[in-house]
């Protein structure tokens, strides 16, 4: 087939061929994106139920401690908060 065609029609077929290409690693890159997107959403809803579920326990838990477990378990809350935000942000910086 390649003798009977000529050398403007071989070089269209290399140059769709080679948009073939780019169009396909452009949809794995989107697909990879979109895979890290679902991911990361998943994984956030995971440790934000988790937080949920160690704030409940928590509350649940607490015995005539008062106001100083009440206290602790809002500093432990804090630190868990500012923990997740810089998970986050150094999720959201490395694209």
């Amino acid at each position: 087939l390649t003798h009977k065609e000529t050398p403007s029609q071989r070089e269209i077929w290399k140059r769709k061929i080679l948009e073939l290409r780019e169009d396909a690693q452009s949809i794995r890159r989107q697909g990879e994106h979109y895979d890290r997107m679902v991911s990361a959403g998943i994984r956030q809803r995971k440790e934000r139920e988790e937080l949920l579920a160690r704030r409940r326990k928590n509350r649940d838990t607490a015995t005539g401690g008062g106001e100083e477990d009440e206290m602790q378990q809002l500093s432990r809350e804090a630190d868990s908060l500012a923990s997740s935000r810089n998970m986050m942000n150094d999720l959201l910086a490395s694209g």
